[in-house]
């Protein structure tokens, strides 16, 4: 989005430029077209980070796996205390949930995942939720 607007505004910027002598003029230095460029840079390179690291996670019936390309950590279910799932967001800009807390019994602080950094989002809220009710009628049992 930000690269079709820099497009444009350049486009725009540089025929408006040049429209006394009927020419097109090549705009550089302008702040917003600067603006525009960092935007769209600092996207790509994000994008590109995201798709090198190639980050995933699986969750299975007796553990959760956390993968990247260079490493793996498997979290049995046996160390896991609490999930907690954030609220739904009122605008939804980023997809439907926020973060997920997980409270581990082996580590002080929560474990958070932000669900909106992974492609099927929905689908993990899902798998999550369903660990997290599958957690808590073990726990009632016990």
């Amino acid at each position: 989005m930000y690269a079709v607007a820099l497009i444009l505004y350049g486009l725009v910027r540089g025929v408006m430029g040049g429209l006394p002598d009927a020419t097109i003029k090549i705009v550089l230095l302008d702040p917003v077209l600067i603006l525009l460029f960092a935007f769209v840079a600092g996207s790509s390179l994000a994008l590109l980070v995201n798709w090198y690291m190639r980050r995933e996670i699986i969750v299975t019936d007796n553990a959760i796996i956390f993968k990247n390309r260079f490493r793996e950590r498997t979290i049995p279910l046996s160390s896991i205390d609490r999930i907690q799932i954030g609220r739904e967001k009122i605008i939804k800009v980023r997809g439907a949930y926020k973060l997920v807390k997980i409270r581990l019994n082996t580590r002080r602080r929560l474990l958070r995942i932000r669900t909106s950094s992974f492609n099927n989002e929905h689908a993990l809220v899902e798998c999550l939720t369903n660990l997290k009710n599958s957690l808590s009628n073990s726990s009632a049992i016990a």
